[in-house]
């Protein structure tokens, strides 16, 4: 495990490449002292500071698969909770640079990485494959797969 971060979840670095399907999926499947997994749902500008601390680049739980432009988180407390939309930041965002998310609305980056170093964010294709950062809570809201 690699630690608490200040708002008492749990987060850990999963080294190996999974492209952004497998890593949540496994992410899902993971459990650590009773709470379940899910890629990271990062919420504020001091728990995107305490991942960089992890150092590595990997998936976290921001998507626009759905509906492209409103980026929403896949799972976890704030699953379905909308950060972006039409190019506007609702909640807290750390996107890499001003034409983040979509390059210009490129419709195929519907999956998000936190960037080792500066902790900025960049949009992705899904089948990029890379590591992942796993976030633990006890209010984690649990996903029905049919």
């Amino acid at each position: 495990m690699s630690g608490e971060g200040a708002n008492h979840h749990w987060y850990k670095f999963v080294v190996g490449k999974s492209i952004w399907e497998t890593a949540r999926t496994n992410a899902l499947s993971n459990t650590y002292s009773d709470m379940t997994g899910y890629l990271a749902t990062i919420t504020s500008a001091q728990e995107n500071t305490f991942l960089t601390t992890l150092d590595s680049s990997g998936w976290i739980g921001a998507i626009d698969q759905e509906d492209q432009g409103n980026w929403v988180w896949a799972d976890g407390p704030e699953m379905g909770e909308t950060f972006w939309q039409d190019g506007a930041q609702v909640d807290f965002s750390n996107w890499q640079n001003a034409s983040m998310p979509d390059n210009g609305n490129s419709g195929d980056k519907d999956y998000t990485s936190l960037i080792n170093g500066n902790g900025a964010w960049k949009n992705e294709q899904g089948t990029k494959t890379q590591g992942c950062f796993v976030e633990y809570s006890v209010s984690a809201v649990p996903v029905l797969v049919f």
